[in-house]
């Protein structure tokens, strides 16, 4: 034993050693270039998207071919940046060499325009040596003072390794005595203090940064919008220019895509930075450690798989707090430190087999004996004895789970009936008298489990009986071993046993627990139900399910705590007991829902009677010690001569009855009928085809025109989704929207109604819009705005193009969430339309904060104009609260000429209805587009 610790401490401090040597290494060749290519593999793992807000202008060739020479003229330069300007850019960057004059006049017009972005240009410095002399003086090549005067000047140089791997570009950089900020780092608009270099991110994907050629800029071929509020970097991408570098991951990339790589760092707080070295000092020593730990005693391959599960694992870690945290987890050192440990372990591994396959022929001498005390002290009764019946071996624990009470149990000439009960021992000795040769084919080993009377209990005995043969040596051994016990053939039985009571307890337990409810000792749903159809075979079968619910149970629990609750419970349960002495069968379907079965004479008004006994007895105040309680109850009743097939359908019956009392408070006891539980069904079913409708596509749109009624030209529709189901046949949607708001598949609907509907309208003409509806669900569960940024990303549809209606109830919902949603929306271009307004309590409260283009008008107030005097009244007020507040109106509804020309003469700006068309599929309305088209050419 001391040897073996010593050996173990001498293991454990060559792993110390080995950690704390690999980890000192760590900083050195060729340890450095390890940990660069690990560094670059993690960041080629995963891809991460730019922020979207950097776009980069290239110099690309066909920019070149456009000017005709290079370098261009600069007032090139300055056309750009007025037309940048123009586009409403937020910041231009130019990685352009401006450090020699060229044309008087072209320098003015740069000039001029640097003044007119009014410091929002940053134009490239750099520094270079001045010849190829060793020790040559560095030189800052600046832009000329004139164009200094309007700009900033920022330094593009890089930083690169040994290999010529540019990796990293500083902050700051000093330049002829002063600070010179990098161009990244301004762009960005990253503190300017002095520190670390920005290990730039090389995850970030560079087809992720938008690109647009100068050519573009110059021609006006940039679509609208796509430069406002961009920072903008300028620079070459052509490979003539011939400014490109080598990068990680990505190989070659021209030199402005690497500083934009790198102002994407910065903007996403992405610069990479290294871990300490301590606690690569620190992780070394715990990985080896654990290792050590770990591979302790275990075989070649499994130390082998160990240690490549160790340097996995902790390549996987690495991997994620540099995608996750910008965390460069410095590794090499510390897999050079597993792979010596793993070796060293597989060594001393190797050594110790040769010497355990020596001591094996050793320790097999002694198994018999430790196998035979491992029986004896087993938990499990075993005994073994000959065709005679016999002992010829014995546990310890053959008394415990039997009980005898023989003196002397090891004494010679034992005979199993004197330790076991007699049908045991017939069925050993039964089992073990088929086998009359050794050439016999043994019997199946019998198992059972059997009752058996131990003093004064009864006891549940599991027990295998096993015949079995020995070979001619193993007689001739246990003959020597066992000479008085007179072992004279080669067949023997073996019994193993074990006392199970406690188990068969349980499992009788379990069983219950299985088909009652613990607290109450009422029957579940399932046994109900299939008691239930046991009892509905019968033909004189005359019963009535009461199912009620508690309410109040909940307030109950919170205020007097749950073993109140439970009690009321226990106590309920025995009112039921006391109302129906003969016999009363309880189910507890769910929480606070029970049903109770009775056997009544085929009466519903006594039935109805009985049922409201049973209601009052349940309202009775309960009451413990000084506490006492009210609750209340919903009690509804089904009866057996309604015609349920089954069990499941009667307990359904007093369920719908239960959801039907819900949804419809009425009568003390509600009684279920078929009309009753057909609109319930009605919405189970539509809920149950909702999801399969969604993948089956057996939704569509239809699309109602909206005119403007100036002039009473179409400018736009409302997508309106429509449902044809192949088991329901078509569904209304104020009964699918219902129930797709309350099982959440609204947000599955919606998105599928707001990509649809973009798709569809790339096809009209780019001055009609197309309107989608989004309801308060929507906006309260998930990124709503995030799913409308995505499909107009994915549609390719201008946002200025889709106009999102909200209803007033999100602002009784919500009204500070539904406003930060609506901002979200305007920011993107989206206009914003309030649906059905006027219908609602928070309009006028909400009004002048919201962002809304448009008021719709609900077409209740149109039709009602020829009835109710006052309506008109009431649209006119709406029109001219619009009109003060500059937002545009549309009213519904609108059937009749004279509802039009009221409408226009108000001032209302557009309007839909029926007079202008009904909800049209596309190609219907794509053809109506059609014909404006043709009247209006």
């Amino acid at each position: 034993m001391a040897a073996w610790k010593r050996n173990h401490f001498l293991s454990l401090l060559g792993v110390l050693a080995i950690a704390l040597v690999c980890s000192a290494l760590q900083g050195r060749e060729p340890l450095r270039h390890v940990q660069s290519q690990l560094t670059d593999m993690r960041s080629g793992a995963v891809e991460r998207p730019a922020t979207g807000d950097l776009l980069f202008l290239a110099i690309d060739k066909e920019s070149v071919d456009l000017i005709g020479q290079w370098p261009w003229p600069r007032r090139i330069h300055a056309t750009i940046i007025d037309k940048l300007l123009a586009a409403g850019v937020r910041d231009i960057a130019f990685d352009i060499d401006f450090s020699a004059r060229s044309q008087i006049e072209d320098d003015r017009l740069l000039a001029d325009a640097l003044a007119r972005a009014d410091g929002m240009v940053i134009l490239a410095a750099f520094q270079q040596a001045e010849s190829i002399a060793a020790g040559a003086r560095i030189a800052t090549n600046r832009p000329i003072d004139v164009l200094l005067s309007h700009a900033w000047p920022a330094s593009v140089n890089v930083m690169a390794d040994k290999s010529g791997i540019v990796r990293s570009v500083p902050i700051l950089q000093i330049a002829d005595g002063e600070m010179l900020p990098s161009l990244p780092a301004l762009l960005a608009g990253a503190a300017l203090e002095e520190g670390p270099p920005v290990w730039i991110d090389y995850s970030i994907a560079p087809s992720s940064i938008p690109v647009h050629s100068v050519a573009d800029l110059l021609n006006d071929a940039i679509p609208a919008g796509a430069l406002l509020e961009k920072k903008v970097l300028v620079g070459a991408s052509s490979v003539e220019l011939r400014d490109t570098l080598t990068v990680p991951v990505h190989g070659l990339l021209p030199g402005t895509l690497v500083q934009a790589l790198a102002t994407e760092t910065l903007m996403q707080d992405r610069s990479l930075a290294f871990t300490d070295a301590i606690w690569v000092v620190l992780l070394a020593l715990t990985l080896c450690l654990l290792l050590f730990i770990v591979s302790q005693r275990r075989s070649v391959p499994t130390q082998m798989l160990l240690t490549l599960i160790v340097i996995g694992g902790l390549e996987l870690v690495a991997t994620w707090l540099q995608m996750r945290y910008a965390l460069i987890l410095v590794t090499a050192p510390i897999h050079l430190a597993l792979i010596l440990t793993g070796a060293g372990f597989i060594a001393i591994a190797l050594y110790r087999s040769r010497i355990l396959i020596a001591r094996s022929g050793i320790e097999s001498r002694d198994l018999r004996q430790i196998l035979r005390q491992v029986v004896t002290d087993n938990f499990d009764a075993v005994l073994v004895c000959d065709p005679k019946g016999r002992v010829i071996f014995q546990s310890s624990a053959v008394q415990t789970v039997f009980g005898n009470h023989v003196g002397d149990v090891k004494r010679d000439n034992l005979n199993a009936a004197e330790l076991l009960p007699e049908p045991i021992v017939s069925e050993m000795l039964q089992l073990v008298g088929f086998i009359s040769d050794p050439t016999d084919e043994l019997p199946e080993p019998l198992r059972k489990t059997r009752v058996v009377d131990v003093v004064d209990e009864q006891r549940h005995v599991e027990y295998v009986i096993t015949p079995s043969q020995l070979g001619v040596e193993s007689v001739a051994e246990l003959r020597h071993r066992n000479s008085s016990r007179h072992l004279m053939d080669n067949s023997f039985v073996c019994l193993v046993a074990r006392d199970v009571t406690a188990d068969q307890l349980h499992l009788e337990e379990v069983q219950r627990n299985a088909r009652f409810d613990r607290l109450t000792g009422a029957m579940n749903r399932a046994w109900f139900v299939e008691c239930l159809d046991a009892a509905m075979t019968n033909e004189a079968n005359n019963t009535v399910i009461f199912t009620f619910e508690l309410h109040g149970m909940r307030a109950v629990n919170g205020t007097f705590g749950m073993d109140f609750g439970d009690r009321i419970l226990v106590d309920m349960m025995l009112r039921l007991e006391r109302f129906a002495p003969t016999g009363v069968s309880v189910a507890r379907l769910e929480g606070d829902t029970f049903s109770v079965l009775l056997d009544v004479a085929h009466d519903e008004p006594a039935a109805r009677e009985l049922a409201l006994d049973l209601k009052h007895v349940l309202e009775e105040p309960y009451q413990t010690g000084k506490t006492k309680a009210f609750i209340r109850s919903t009690m509804v009743m089904a009866t057996s001569w309604q015609g349920h097939n089954s069990g499941e359908d009667y307990v359904r019956a007093g369920e719908l009855a239960l959801a039907f009392a819900h949804e419809n408070p009425g009568p003390a006891v509600t009684v279920y009928a078929e009309q009753v539980g057909s609109k319930i069904q009605r919405m189970l079913k539509i809920e149950r085809a909702l999801w399969d409708a969604l993948e089956n596509d057996e939704f569509h749109l239809v699309y109602q025109p909206q005119v403007r009624l100036s002039d009473e030209r179409v400018i736009g529709a409302e997508a309106l989704v429509r449902w044809q189901s192949e088991t329901l046949g078509p569904v209304y949607p104020d009964e699918f929207i219902t129930v797709a708001e309350r099982t959440g598949s609204i947000q599955a609907l919606g998105a599928f109604v707001l990509d649809q509907a973009c798709r569809e309208a790339l096809n009209w003409p780019e001055d009609t819009k197309v309107s989608v509806n989004a309801s308060a669900a929507q906006l309260a569960v998930g990124d709503y705005v995030g799913v409308v940024e995505r499909t107009l990303k994915s549609t390719g549809l201008p946002a200025s193009r889709l106009t999102i209606e909200l209803t007033e109830s999100m602002l009784v919902a919500d009204a500070g969430a539904a406003l930060a949603q609506m901002r979200r929306l305007k920011a993107m271009g989206v206009s914003i339309a309030l649906d059905d307004f006027g219908t609602g309590y928070s309009s006028l409260q909400y009004l002048s904060k919201l962002p809304v283009d448009t008021i719709k008008i609900d077409r209740a107030f149109v039709l009602d104009l020829e009835r109710n005097e006052k309506a008109w009244s009431i649209i006119d007020s709406m029109l001219t609260l619009a009109k003060g507040m500059g937002i545009a109106t549309c009213c519904e509804g609108i059937e009749t000429s004279e509802h039009s020309d009221k409408m226009r003469d108000a001032g209302c700006t557009t309007a839909q209805g029926y007079l202008f068309g009904k909800p049209l599929s596309v190609d219907q309305f794509r053809a109506k587009l059609s014909q404006r088209q043709e009247l209006a050419a």
